[in-house]
């Protein structure tokens, strides 16, 4: 085996256990404040080793940052995919707030996510406003 293979291995596996730690504080970020959640649960959550944790993310705030990153990344392609085809201003506006009251029936994580994080990280600069 090449070292080139054994690499590709070991970094599928690292971003393999760091999508699951996103995944599972999406998932709890759904439900629960951050402030209410440990790293054990995380890690629990995601189904990984606890010193795991550590070697993707420095703190929780990293970790929900990065799945809020992720959450606004899908919700601004959505509106990407939604508006591609529209010239007006304000029917791109119209058509992206229509699709984000409806987030709650299509993508409910997404929704929740929004509810409980606040509209504040909408106006980052790679939040959703820029777009």
């Amino acid at each position: 085996m090449t070292d080139t293979a054994a690499s590709n291995r070991l970094d599928r596996r690292k971003a393999r256990t760091r999508a699951a730690l996103v995944a599972a504080a999406r998932e709890l970020l759904a439900s629960r404040d951050p402030a209410e959640v440990s790293i054990q649960e995380i890690t629990d959550t995601a189904d990984v080793g606890f010193g795991s944790f550590y070697n993707h993310f420095e703190s929780k705030a990293e970790l929900f940052d990065a799945a809020l990153e992720e959450v606004l990344e899908e919700h601004g392609a959505l509106f990407d995919a939604l508006t591609a085809e529209i010239d007006d201003p304000a029917e791109v506006y119209a058509s992206s707030v229509r699709l984000t009251v409806r987030m709650a029936k299509t993508h409910p994580q997404i929704a929740k996510i929004l509810q409980r994080t606040g509209l504040r990280y909408l106006n980052l600069p790679d939040g959703l406003a820029p777009r």
